[in-house]
């Protein structure tokens, strides 16, 4: 540990030389660590975003069509899939009800769902006779989890015939995701309500009249379907076009450009940071050649006393080495500062709990790139310590 220790009595003998050095170090690396940090924080934002709006990853699929369950299964199985479940006829997605004991009716749109809803918790799965009821919905019938529901629905000329169902409201929808009076339902019960519409005995609801289910073929109008991330929206939409021939809609290009951003930051970012790291690989090098260069002497009397060469060049490597944590513990007071300030500058005008601090992988890399540089640039001084022979030296001072 002696190098240490004469690193450290050497920087503080010749501490204005050090305090360049440090201060050479926070110059360049605090503003590389606060533009990380305010690149990360708009980035982040408008990412957060577009993952809290619960239908920027919905692939909506425009006209009426007919899926087969094994149409259904097949995208189920796609990578960029993240959830999709069978979607009824437009004219089967619809029910009057009323709580329980109620008198308030409204007419509910109906929508499918099933394990992974985006709109729900993890946590929440709607089973066989449950629902959960839109926001709009519980307000206008002071709905809460763990009420029921009386429904009916008619079909005939005159509305003659009724399918009458309880259904248990399991959990209510966010604000700003299902619009209007809405319910989501399991697509096995969707199904059974189209069957009735349709004209189908369904007789494990209740309903003994019309034609032996049988004779249906079950086939989805459309799909309800959501990518896997935000990478995966434009794949997903554009492979559902190929592979049924149909049109399919989604937020790709807002997506696409929130990523290409993120991109294009990240490159000039990198372009920054190699200049930088260039210039201040110049700077500490020629400074620790010239501060090896100038101990000299001292280092041809620890060569006379039997230290090797390739501890001697240590020596540079060593004054690199805490010159730069010096210089990494003023930089990270001076990001905190700027973070601070970009903070009251920018965070009002982004979405979100936007925060400009760099994220510790961007800090890591940042102490990792200076140690390194620092110790790079010390590579000449310790070739120029390594070959310090006590004779040479003091014949040149003689």
């Amino acid at each position: 540990m002696i190098l240490v220790r004469l690193a450290i009595a050497d920087l503080w003998h010749d501490r204005i030389m050090a305090l360049c050095n440090v201060a050479a170090i926070i110059g360049i690396v605090a503003p590389l660590g606060i533009l990380t940090g305010i690149k990360t924080g708009v980035v982040d934002a408008l990412i957060h975003d577009l993952v809290t709006r619960p239908d920027i990853l919905r692939v909506a699929i425009s006209g009426d069509h007919g899926f087969t369950p094994g149409d259904i299964e097949e995208v189920a199985d796609w990578q960029e899939t993240g959830f999709v479940v069978p979607s009824s006829r437009s004219i089967a997605r619809r029910l009057m009800v009323r709580r329980e004991g109620g008198t308030v009716i409204r007419r509910a749109a109906l929508v499918a769902t099933g394990a992974g809803e985006p709109w729900l918790a993890d946590s929440v799965v709607i089973a066989r006779g449950e629902v959960a009821a839109s926001s709009a919905l519980a307000r206008r019938l002071a709905l809460v989890p763990g009420d029921r529901l009386e429904a009916v629905a008619r079909r005939g000329e005159t509305g003659e015939t009724v399918l009458r169902l309880t259904l248990k409201v399991a959990a209510l929808l966010p604000r700003g995701t299902l619009a209007g009076d809405g319910l989501l339902m399991t697509p096995a019960l969707m199904d059974d309500i189209e069957a009735f519409y349709d004209g189908y005995a369904v007789t494990h609801l209740g309903m003994d009249e019309g034609r032996p289910l049988s004779g249906r073929t079950a086939l989805a109008e459309s799909m309800r379907l959501y990518a896997s991330d935000l990478h995966s929206v434009a794949p997903l939409e554009a492979r559902l076009e190929t592979r049924f021939g149909i049109e399919a809609t989604s937020d790709a290009a807002e997506v696409r450009a929130t990523l290409d951003l993120e991109r294009r930051l990240g490159l000039a970012l990198d372009l920054i940071v190699a200049a930088a790291t260039a210039g201040l690989f110049a700077a500490l090098t020629a400074s620790f050649w010239s501060m090896t260069r100038a101990r000299r002497r001292a280092l041809a009397v620890l060569a006379m006393i039997g230290m090797p060469p390739v501890r001697l060049a240590c020596y540079p490597v060593w004054v690199a080495l805490v010159t730069a944590l010096f210089g990494l513990a003023g930089t990270a007071g001076l990001v905190l500062v700027g973070a601070v300030i970009a903070t009251r500058l920018f965070g009002g005008d982004l979405p979100g709990d936007a925060s400009f601090m760099p994220s510790p992988g961007d800090a890591a890399r940042l102490s990792a790139g200076v140690l390194v540089v620092s110790a790079a640039a010390a590579f000449l001084a310790a070739r120029e310590a390594a070959r310090a022979q006590p004779g040479a030296v003091f014949r040149e001072e003689a």
